[in-house]
C-alpha cells in the first residue's frame, strides 16, 4: 500500500511501500547486529522517483543491496563489491 511507509506500519497493518520493506528490513537486521541502511534508489534504472531500498555490510568487502518489489513484499538480495 502507498498510505503507509514505515516499519511500524508493516508490522502493525500488514501493508506497506518500498519505503516500509525497506525500513522493516533495517530495524530487523540491526537489532540481529547486521549493519544496514536505507538507500535512496531513485536513480536505479526502473525506479519510481521516491524509490527506496537497503543495503547491509557483513564485512569491509561484503556489501548487499536489499531490494523488495511493490506487489509482493518478496526481498531480493544481490551482492555488490563497494558502494559504488
Amino acid at each position: 500500500s502507498a498510505y503507509y511507509s514505515s516499519y511500524q506500519s508493516l508490522f502493525i497493518r500488514g501493508e506497506g511501500d518500498c519505503w516500509a520493506f525497506a525500513s522493516a528490513f533495517v530495524k530487523v537486521a540491526n537489532e540481529a547486529g547486521i549493519k544496514a541502511w536505507l538507500r535512496n534508489a531513485n536513480r536505479d534504472p526502473g525506479a519510481a522517483s521516491g524509490h527506496r531500498d537497503a543495503m547491509a555490510k557483513l564485512s569491509d568487502k561484503s556489501y548487499y543491496q536489499v531490494e523488495t518489489s511493490y506487489g509482493d513484499g518478496n526481498y531480493h538480495i544481490t551482492p555488490r563489491k563497494s558502494l559504488l
